[in-house]
């Protein structure tokens, strides 16, 4: 009889297999519902960051544009980190790239913020307005590395309201001080 009842229980009841399914189906939608919420937490941070990390990219090319078109780096000597850069260009100009306070959006982020100035120095006597240059705003901090005599690595940290991105990136300048 034992046997019997063996060859009959070979498969699943209709209740058992509606159980699994409705088991299956609240397990689906709790899941569904957790990756939801989560994904809908994280899109403001990551959109933040995304923001930062476009802006520290934009801000890297800037720099390294306007550095590249220098025929010689001054200061920082070779070996020598400085929280500013001195380069001349073809023309024999100084330009130097230095920091002052960035007072906006100090107070908007609230925390030290600068912008990264270029004041290029013509020789016409005294300082002009009209040579310096916004580079790049929200910097909480920047070096300038000489690694060689034609290059020079800058690390700089931008800031936003959520978050900070820090970059490095090696400069090499055009250095064609003997073409005339």
């Amino acid at each position: 009889m034992t046997d019997l009842l063996k060859r009959n229980r070979l498969g699943y009841t209709l209740v058992e297999l509606v159980m699994v399914f409705l088991i299956a189906n609240i397990l689906f939608f709790m899941g569904y519902r957790t990756l939801t919420s989560l994904r809908r937490s994280s899109e403001p941070g990551l959109s933040n960051r995304l923001m930062i990390q476009m802006e520290a990219r934009k801000a890297a090319d800037n720099i390294s544009d306007m550095i590249r078109s220098s025929s010689e780096i001054i200061r920082p000597l070779t070996g020598e980190t400085t929280p500013f850069l001195v380069t001349k260009d073809l023309v024999n100009n100084i330009c130097l790239y230095y920091l002052i306070d960035d007072r906006g959006n100090s107070e908007k982020f609230q925390k030290k913020l600068f912008k990264l100035i270029s004041y290029t120095h013509d020789y016409s006597g005294g300082y002009s307005g009209k040579n310096e240059k916004l580079v790049c705003s929200s910097i909480k901090s920047v070096t300038f590395t000489s690694t060689t005599p034609s290059s020079v690595t800058m690390n700089a940290t931008l800031a936003a309201e959520k978050g900070e991105f820090q970059f490095i990136t090696e400069i090499g300048i055009m250095n064609l001080g003997d073409i005339e």
